[in-house]
């Protein structure tokens, strides 16, 4: 019987812990997007990024996860959704000027509450069935960055390191 309750109670957490991963925001077209029924709907693999145009390691980063969408568009579906948070800028204008080919969500506060996300970046990677299979917040950087240097000089470290973390991730997929 305790097996049978542990069990349940295994099962009813990770139900749980699931249904925190489902939101539904409006782009910056006004369409809605139901996350993750509209991705595992089109078996396609999701890259979310919290980001704000102010943050060096998000416009350090940005390039190299935009260079994912020519190399997994195909094989994967790829798709990232850039939910911007913190924000005293120009998202819109923000991609658009660097070439950036995300879906924005130019308000996403609720969903960084809903996953405790409080800085930026932070790089979720969901699978065609909507898994979460990997959160930059798990890795620990502090062998490749320097302790006391700058934002800026930091950023240009980690963002190499961190896509090819990420593209180990899609490679796996």
């Amino acid at each position: 019987m305790r097996v049978i309750f542990f069990i349940s109670c295994l099962l009813l957490s990770q139900a749980q812990a699931a249904e925190t991963h489902q939101w539904t925001l409006t782009d910056q077209q006004g369409q809605f997007h139901h996350f993750p029924q509209d991705a595992i709907e089109q078996q396609q693999v999701t890259v979310v990024l919290f980001w704000a145009t102010w943050c060096p390691y998000c416009q350090q980063l940005m390039p190299h996860l935009q260079s994912l969408i020519h190399q997994y568009e195909q094989p994967l579906g790829l798709q990232i959704y850039a939910l911007n948070i913190h924000e005293d800028g120009d998202p819109e204008a923000y991609l658009k000027q660097n070439g950036l080919q995300f879906t924005l969500f130019p308000q996403a506060e609720s969903v960084a509450a809903q996953l405790t996300v409080h800085g930026t970046p932070v790089v979720l990677i969901y699978d065609q069935q909507g898994q979460l299979v990997f959160d930059l917040r798990d890795l620990d950087s502090r062998s490749v960055a320097k302790k006391n240097a700058s934002h800026g000089a930091r950023s240009v470290r980690l963002a190499p390191w961190w896509a090819a973390e990420i593209r180990k991730v899609l490679n796996q997929l």
